[in-house]
């Protein structure tokens, strides 16, 4: 995610206006909201699955600990069991609880991380997007108010030329 993409985003909505030269600035600004949400949610539900892993591990890892704490429990209440087997049963059932519980924080405390690093670029990159449309958009609407100011001089057709939009002037 760069400012690049958001540069690339900006040229396809160049090309469209010059592809489609009786476009009006309420279909572009339309289309260039509408293409903005899209983008901004795709991004988003992407990083959303990181959070959602990250929730539900910690999860996971807590019903192992109240099996493993049940187990140990168990092995207390059961009278046939002699005193070191007791202790014996006691020491797995509080071993299953601590790796079932290190276990789920091993991989949420890392998942919760990436999923904050991740989210903070999505958004850096949304916003980088939402600055370079409104920057399209503005300057759409200061060409269509120089163009209604000048009614007598017509503005030529956008046209591409080396890779850039421009306005070829009528001679």
């Amino acid at each position: 995610l760069s400012s690049s993409s958001a540069a690339s985003d900006v040229y396809k909505r160049q090309e469209f206006i010059i592809a489609n030269p009786t476009v009006t600035l309420a279909e572009v600004r339309e289309m260039t909201e509408s293409e903005g949400s899209r983008q901004a949610g795709l991004l988003t539900s992407r990083v959303s699955h990181l959070s959602d892993i990250g929730n539900i591990v910690p999860m996971v890892g807590l019903l192992g600990t109240v099996h493993g704490l049940m187990k140990a429990f168990y092995a207390l209440g059961e009278s046939q069991v002699q005193t070191a087997g007791k202790q014996l049963e006691l020491s797995t059932g509080i071993s299953t609880a601590l790796i079932a519980t290190g276990g789920g924080l091993l991989i949420a405390i890392p998942t919760l991380f990436a999923y904050s690093i991740f989210r903070t670029r999505v958004q850096r990159y949304i916003g980088e997007l939402e600055a370079a449309s409104s920057h399209l958009v503005a300057l759409l609407q200061a060409l269509t108010v120089r163009a209604s100011q000048n009614p007598t001089k017509p503005e030529g057709k956008l046209t591409r030329t080396e890779g850039k939009a421009e306005r070829n002037q009528p001679s």
